[in-house]
């Protein structure tokens, strides 16, 4: 298949830090003319994924999701045909009147929903690229706010209907609706998935009308972005193009791609993952090495499950030296979870660990996922190792808040993000900690490592 495989999972992440070379070098290059180019450089000037805060006349940092003025001539927006809504989106062209671009890189940003950040973040990155003219690349920055987002609740609110999600069951990364609302607070009779919002952008630049001389379409996606890139490889509506033979091969709801276009999925360090089957791997982690050993790939069950949580949220934080639980955003201190099977080989267990998003166990209802309800998805895990897919893990990756040595001193100063409040405290980038996510791994880059292999490890048993 497609799917590039890692067999020695303890050289991982010095294979996939290799990968991050070659993908940008491969899948990379800025746009139109030489003029434009050097405006859109300069409007872009110090804005990056790690963000941007403009303050005002009292020094205070404005929204974090709004963008400098020198951006706002980037703002489109997408007409979707199974809604009556739009999205906006960043970009030096237009999908909709489309252009002679050869290579097309569709940047999804993360979870801030700071699309302008990673639109320059894309428009930094593929300068200076040895494959593609700078003008032959369209870089496009889709913005899946939330309701109080600045490009819906600001900018758009009284020009356009602009579709938003809502934090937690109908959130974007997972391919849920959107809200029965627009931005302007009037009925959306027809919400939609974001699935089906990029489904939409790949259609356009599938057109050979509008984009007649384009050979590549790269979706990449960092953090809640790479989450949403990797499950959407897993549920799209779109068949991997190399593989489809004749019409008989294409079932209802399947769309094809024409064969001379190549679609690549770059998924860089997402906090969780969408498993191919119910198996999770076992391991164990010792405060004395501040490591963790690696056991078997197997089904998870509550007789193995070495830790529970008593926290509202089914999060896992360790406990302090004081006692207490790590600190959160809001200077109080979390309830951190208690060992009931020293002996057991999973972290922990919930009996939907393998429900949508983490797995692909069961979550696929017609109302909130209705996209994913469409797709048979046995047929789509079959399907996933013929899509061109790329893994990236950051190497240095390794925070989280679950560990035993998160946090050696307990020193607290609660502010801002609780990877500054200790001193001794590492940046977790508010990993998600609750029991599916830590049947993954740990931290990010472990979690990276156990998935490629379990991955490699379902090749070889088919």
């Amino acid at each position: 298949g497609y799917q590039r495989r890692v067999r020695d999972q303890n050289s991982c992440s010095m294979h996939l830090s290799s990968l991050f070379c070659l993908v940008a070098t491969a899948a990379a290059a800025p746009f139109v003319r030489l003029g434009a180019l050097r405006d859109m450089e300069k409007d872009c000037l110090g804005v990056n994924s790690s963000g941007f805060e403009s303050l005002n006349s009292n020094g205070d940092v404005l929204d974090p999701t709004e963008p400098p003025k020198s951006l706002y001539k980037y703002i489109r927006r997408l007409s979707v045909p199974s809604s009556k809504g739009v999205l906006p989106y960043y970009s030096q062209g237009n999908l909709s009147t489309g252009g002679s671009y050869k290579m097309a890189v569709i940047m999804f940003h993360g979870a801030t929903r700071n699309g302008f950040a990673y639109f320059c973040t894309a428009v930094n990155t593929i300068r200076g690229n040895q494959r593609w003219r700078q003008e032959d690349v369209l870089v496009v920055a889709p913005n899946f706010a939330y309701n109080h987002d600045w490009l819906v609740a600001v900018e758009g609110r009284n020009v356009s209907k602009d579709l938003y999600w809502v934090s937690g069951l109908l959130d974007y990364r997972t391919g849920s609706r959107s809200s029965r609302h627009f931005a302007d607070n009037s009925s959306n009779p027809v919400p939609v998935s974001s699935f089906a919002v990029i489904d939409q952008m790949v259609a356009l630049l599938n057109n050979t009308r509008l984009f007649p001389n384009l050979k590549m379409i790269s979706l990449v996606g960092h953090s809640a972005g790479a989450q949403v890139v990797q499950r959407y490889a897993l549920s799209t509506h779109y068949l991997p193009p190399m593989e489809i033979k004749n019409a008989s091969e294409v079932m209802p709801g399947e769309i094809t791609i024409r064969p001379e276009l190549d679609i690549r999925f770059v998924v860089a360090n997402p906090s969780s993952w969408a498993y191919l089957d119910e198996r999770r791997w076992a391991y164990d982690c010792k405060n004395t090495t501040k490591s963790c050993d690696q056991g078997e790939l197997a089904v998870p069950s509550q007789v193995e499950a070495r830790h529970e949580t008593d926290e509202p949220d089914g999060e896992f934080f360790t406990v302090l030296p004081n006692g207490q639980g790590v600190t959160g955003d809001d200077g109080s201190p979390m309830i951190p979870y208690h060992t009931v099977n020293p002996k057991g080989k999973f972290f922990c267990y919930d009996p939907d660990y393998n429900k949508w998003h983490y797995g692909v166990g069961s979550g696929f209802d017609n109302d909130t996922h209705a996209y994913l309800a469409a797709v048979n998805i046995t047929r789509q895990v079959q399907l996933y190792p013929f899509r061109n897919v790329w893994y990236l893990t950051g190497s240095l990756d390794k925070c989280t808040p679950a560990m035993p040595w998160y946090n050696q001193s307990g020193v607290t100063n609660p502010s801002n993000d609780v990877g500054i409040n200790f001193t001794d405290a590492c940046d977790f980038h508010h990993i998600d900690t609750r029991c599916p996510a830590m049947l993954e791994g740990p931290w990010r880059s472990y979690r990276d490592c156990l998935l490629y292999t379990s991955d490699a490890a379902d090749e070889e048993d088919s």
